[in-house]
């Protein structure tokens, strides 16, 4: 079982508009999609489409909270979220008709240390059970840097593969307990090198064996339609995607992580797992769902799915 962990988890809202998002207008909602969200989440809807079983956790909170673990209930995934009080924040995300999008990203609830407290005892207990952990997203207010870094730290001792995607300083406070995988893409790569990061190929190769170097297992660092670089202690590849024509990139990123551990889990080959993973991302590009991936669509885009070895040290 793939244990996904969601501190912030949310309702993403999708509207789509006939016309251009003009600030000051009234403007008419075309068509609107109500997902169950939150970077975690999407991970967990990838993983499920791509045959994995999965159990979700996290804070949920109020009616919001319990529309989310409906639907996931309703899609197969197992969801074991502690209940806080307030509500479940939401997430908006308005699509115009040349593709442009704007998002609004509520903060969600205030966590207190009683909630968080119990939520690490049921995390340890849920951690047991699984055989990788996924932790993605933000934080909610009330909540420390430092969780993630517990968590691996928990994950550590349960001997759990973790896999983390955040940013900011919990990024920079979670690798400090080296998880097995992270997966930052370029601005989070220079926050964790404190300059800015060229799209180039060479520089990417350089920060991410550096960040390996520190007993990370696996840094995949995320270049959008330019695809991934990845990194282990024996191996490098620049992973290229296939070309598609994308609806939405939003939720690829999260789409990727649940590629790579699913692929973990199946005892895959580092370079089966980069191409699952990829074309998972892709897949969900074709979708204006957020974490919504057709295994067809992952079949049909795994073969084109390029990797060329980079030098490795």
């Amino acid at each position: 079982m793939l244990l996904t962990v969601t501190l912030n988890a949310a309702i993403d809202k999708t509207y789509t508009l006939a016309c251009a998002n003009t600030p000051g207008d009234v403007l008419r909602v075309q068509d609107m999609q109500a997902t169950p969200g939150g970077k975690g989440i999407n991970v967990a809807k990838a993983a499920t489409a791509l045959g994995q079983r999965v159990m979700a956790t996290g804070f949920l909170g109020g009616h919001a909270g319990r529309w989310v673990q409906e639907q996931l209930t309703a899609e197969g995934i197992l969801c074991d979220a502690q209940p806080v009080p307030g509500q479940t924040r939401t997430c908006i995300n308005i699509v115009e008709p040349d593709g442009r999008q704007t998002e609004f990203l509520e903060p969600g609830p205030e966590i207190s240390a009683e909630a968080l407290n119990d939520f690490l005892v049921r995390f340890e207990r849920l951690a047991r059970e699984a055989c990788a952990v996924t932790m993605s997203g933000s934080l909610p207010r009330g909540v420390p840097n430092d969780i993630y870094a517990q968590l691996i730290a928990i994950c550590k001792r349960l001997n759990r593969p973790a896999l983390l995607d955040t940013s900011g300083a919990p990024l920079q406070q979670g690798i400090r307990a080296l998880p097995d995988v992270i997966k930052p893409n370029l601005q989070e790569l220079g926050q964790l090198m404190g300059r800015p990061i060229a799209c180039e190929t060479a520089d990417v190769l350089a920060c991410a064996q550096a960040l390996q170097a520190t007993g990370i297992g696996l840094v995949a660092v995320s270049l959008g339609a330019k695809g991934a670089v990845a990194v282990t202690h024996d191996a490098a590849f620049h992973v290229i995607p296939p070309q598609i024509e994308a609806v939405s990139a939003t939720g690829s990123g999260d789409s990727f992580l649940a590629g790579l551990a699913v692929g973990m889990l199946r005892g895959q080959t580092l370079s089966d797992t980069l191409r699952l993973a990829t074309a998972a991302a892709a897949a969900n590009a074709l979708n204006i769902e957020t974490g919504r991936v057709h295994i067809e669509d992952v079949h049909a885009l795994l073969p084109q799915v390029k990797l060329r070895q980079m030098p490795a040290w």
